[in-house]
């Protein structure tokens, strides 16, 4: 015999023979005539309601989490994104099961010590954009890849390491890969450098030394001496030594206006000393070297007339050349990959594993011993990039 505390478990507009009744009934039938445990109507009808029809019960499983990250239901969890504080709910077990950095946040012995604060604060992520957290989200909700922009994939590639979701991070390497072009390989290549993404910052300078014109043009505004330098070292630029110069002196030209000095053969040699010495003059044509160089007057009479000696002397004098500009011609890259009409197919069939496995920094990155960059945030300008962007002396 059931005792009074157990009798009084159950719904006061049921008896034991009425669930006797019900036992015996179809499942239909029961359905729709057990009334649930708190007497707020039948079964069917609560679960006509349940969470706004957002949860189908014959979806399998993955589906039906995929649906969580849009309806919302079961969240236990707040977020505030960016300075705006843009507020985003989520699940704490699945955030944990995609990143072992939301799994240290929620679950390890010191997740719930944070000044005493109670379990429901919202918890604060100042520094990731509200759109690149969403685009996480959805990954790690849904699994697919979102559809990026370069300066998406920038974005999210940030995020991507913050919470180390290795796979999105692996879509952003790959959407960056094929988008190189000449108005964005400073922001790339700056992104590889601060990431240690070598097979990334390798892509960039591959696309740099064929198009060093193009690219030189692009960014003028904002290059720096160690910029025009690590390109002007290479052996592999794919343009003539005339092209190289005319964009220095575009370049200083530039340097003079900002600075308020006069545009004068001494003042383009001050301030382009270093990379005077790395245009290759004697590399020249007679013509090219007359009707490109000799005009401007930056080089000294003995230099014009070394060079011009040089330029006249057989290959196997040339060796003997004593001046301070290199005599030996470049060698162009076999291919120049211009901006695609469609995305380059992705490299990325090795370039995932050497992104997990780099160890070291480009050269000319900006990052301090520790291996972080001194302003801890990603770039955001192409002035950011171009001002530290280093290179290879190749």
């Amino acid at each position: 015999m059931a005792s009074q505390s157990d009798e009084s478990n159950f719904p006061s507009s049921m008896n034991i023979q009425d669930l006797l009744d019900i036992s015996t009934a179809e499942p239909e039938e029961c359905a729709t005539s057990l009334p649930n445990a708190l007497g707020q109507g039948t079964v069917a009808a609560n679960r006509e309601n349940a969470l706004d029809q957002t949860v189908n019960y014959e979806d399998p499983l993955a589906t039906k989490i995929a649906t969580l990250v849009d309806s919302k239901a079961f969240t236990d969890v707040t977020l505030l994104i960016g300075e705006e504080k843009v507020e985003m709910k989520a699940h704490k077990l699945i955030l944990a099961l995609a990143s072992p950095v939301f799994t240290a946040m929620f679950y390890s012995e010191f997740a719930n010590t944070d000044s005493g604060k109670p379990n429901d604060t919202p918890i604060e992520i100042p520094d990731c954009t509200s759109g690149s957290f969403e685009a996480l989200l959805q990954f790690i909700y849904k699994g697919v890849q979102p559809s990026l922009t370069v300066n998406d994939a920038l974005s999210l590639l940030y995020t991507s390491r913050k919470y180390a979701v290795r796979g999105l991070e692996d879509m952003c390497c790959v959407v960056l890969s094929s988008s190189i072009a000449a108005d964005n390989v400073f922001d790339i290549l700056y992104a590889a450098t601060f990431y240690n993404l070598t097979a990334l910052d390798y892509q960039c300078w591959e696309f740099m030394e064929g198009n060093p014109v193009e690219v030189l043009n692009s960014h003028l505004e904002y290059l720096t001496h160690e910029t025009i330098g690590s390109l002007l070292k290479s052996d592999r630029l794919n343009a003539s030594e005339a092209e190289l110069f005319k964009i220095m002196m575009k370049w200083a030209a530039q340097e003079c206006a900002k600075q308020e000095l006069e545009f004068t053969p001494d003042k383009i040699r001050q301030l382009c000393s270093e990379e005077l010495k790395m245009i290759r003059f004697p590399a020249m044509s007679g013509q090219e070297f007359a009707d490109v160089v000799v005009p401007t007057n930056v080089l000294t009479v003995e230099e014009v007339a070394k060079i011009f000696t040089i330029i006249n002397s057989s290959e196997e004098k040339k060796v003997l050349n004593d001046t301070e500009f290199c005599a030996k011609k470049r060698i162009p890259k076999p291919y120049v990959n211009k901006r695609p009409d469609t995305p380059r197919p992705p490299v990325f069939s090795f370039i995932a594993q050497q992104i997990r496995e780099s160890g070291h920094h480009g050269p000319g990155t900006s990052a301090d011993s520790s291996g972080n960059d001194p302003a801890g945030l990603p770039p955001t300008s192409p002035s950011t990039t171009a001002t530290n962007t280093g290179g290879r002396n190749r």
